[in-house]
């Protein structure tokens, strides 16, 4: 299918894309701010806990291949209170995206945390590894954003205009495509940041049993909790 194609420039170390004791950012497009994203990002990087599990099946013995599958739930317990939040610098990137930078003094902590859950899967095929996941995060019974990946194609279900776009940004002396926007790009790399240093953290590595034994071989299952301590201050583009 033809995408509209989208240009625009960026810096990979902008000081707009961190994330600080003061300041958050999100990325708007069509001119609507997103504080309550940018609000979000801030809650998963201070307030945040998180549980993980990883089921690696080694190898099925159908088709001898090898899968993993992944599955991070964090709990936002305080965000910036949205109406205190002022808009201190902004960025035009392209003519859909800008990125905006937000101070905040006041926090709300929060009676029921903001969940976000990121759903990996590796399965091996001819090519080499096929990774694909999902992302969600919901208030209560509201979807507030939901996006998936499948190898390098992303989607966007609570902003599906961003769909009709390929996206590319000069950094430097390249180019980089992608799909989806910046926004998502970002929170996708991020998400999968923090579930790698988790996963390669943990300890609690099992076997399991399972009543497709069958079809699995050697079954080992991670899980672990605690509290999220995010050090990087940078998004990486």
């Amino acid at each position: 299918m033809h995408k509209k194609i989208v240009f625009g420039k960026l810096n990979q170390h902008n000081s707009l894309l961190k994330i600080t004791k003061q300041h958050s950012f999100s990325i708007s497009t069509s001119h609507k701010k997103d504080k309550l994203l940018a609000a979000i990002l801030y809650g998963i990087k201070y307030y945040g806990s998180y549980e993980f599990m990883a089921d690696d099946y080694e190898q099925c013995n159908a088709s001898k291949v090898f899968v993993m599958k992944e599955l991070l739930k964090i709990k936002i317990h305080a965000i910036p209170d949205t109406s205190t939040m002022k808009i201190t610098k902004e960025l035009k990137i392209n003519s859909l995206e800008t990125v905006t930078q937000y101070k905040h003094n006041k926090l709300i902590y929060l009676k029921k945390p903001i969940i976000v859950f990121f759903y990996s899967n590796h399965q091996e095929n001819i090519n080499g590894m096929d990774i694909s996941s999902k992302t969600i995060i919901k208030s209560g019974s509201k979807i507030i954003y939901t996006s998936t990946q499948n190898g390098h194609k992303k989607r966007l279900k609570h902003n599906p205009k961003m769909n009709e776009f390929l996206f590319v940004y000069g950094l430097k002396d390249q180019n980089k495509l992608i799909t989806g926007g910046l926004m998502n790009h970002l929170i996708t790399n991020f998400l999968g940041e923090i579930k790698n240093n988790i996963h390669l953290n943990a300890i609690h590595v099992r076997n399991v049993s399972d009543i497709h034994t069958q079809y699995i071989k050697d079954i080992k299952r991670i899980y672990c909790r605690g509290i999220l301590s995010l050090t990087n201050n940078n998004f990486e583009v």
